[in-house]
């Protein structure tokens, strides 16, 4: 995994900086690409103009009361606790557990398939969510998560309730869908 352009800038790396932010903005032109790495390289020597004209403190309280950055702080800190209180990760630590208390024969499988396609996916993430945009994907994808595990959600309940879920029919259906997957 390539360094941010601006730590490599920070570390006197400006070439490497510049690749990089070549690989970032595909398209662009040769010009524009030193263009940014130059305007990168002004605001990484004024941030670290910033940092040795102030303290820690004065850093601390311009993060919370300037209303720019409490903005910024409350979305970011916001994105993070959704991030880990929305369960996605619980379900996938205990996707062979869950997918057996279901009635699936083969559980360990489905969780495999589950997890490679989280393993997938997740390259693909890194490899676009500079050229599309962290803003984009985010407010494309969190929707259909918050979707898929309410769904999710349901089906586990209406289960423990005793209710038959919408995926679990007859033994051989079950015994079906773990040989494929599903």
């Amino acid at each position: 995994m390539p360094e941010s352009p601006r730590i490599l800038i920070r570390r006197g790396d400006d070439a490497g900086a510049q690749a990089i932010m070549g690989r970032i903005y595909a398209f662009a032109t040769p010009a524009q690409v030193v263009l940014k790495t130059t305007v990168l390289r002004a605001l990484v020597h004024q941030s670290i103009e910033i940092t040795k004209s102030t303290t820690f403190f004065q850093r601390l309280k311009s993060m919370v009361l300037v209303p720019f950055n409490g903005r910024a702080l409350i979305v970011g800190c916001g994105m993070q606790a959704f991030q880990q209180l929305c369960g996605s990760n619980t379900l996938m630590y205990y996707s062979a557990t869950l997918f057996k208390d279901i009635g699936f024969n083969q559980p360990t499988a489905v969780g495999l398939i589950i997890t490679g396609t989280n393993f997938l996916f997740t390259h693909i993430a890194l490899k676009y969510i500079d050229i599309v945009g962290r803003r984009k994907i985010m407010t494309i994808s969190a929707p259909g998560m918050i979707f898929g595990l309410t769904l999710g959600s349901i089906a586990f309940h209406w289960e423990s309730c005793g209710f038959p879920a919408f995926f679990h029919s007859t033994d051989n259906d079950v015994d079906r869908a773990s040989r494929h997957g599903g």
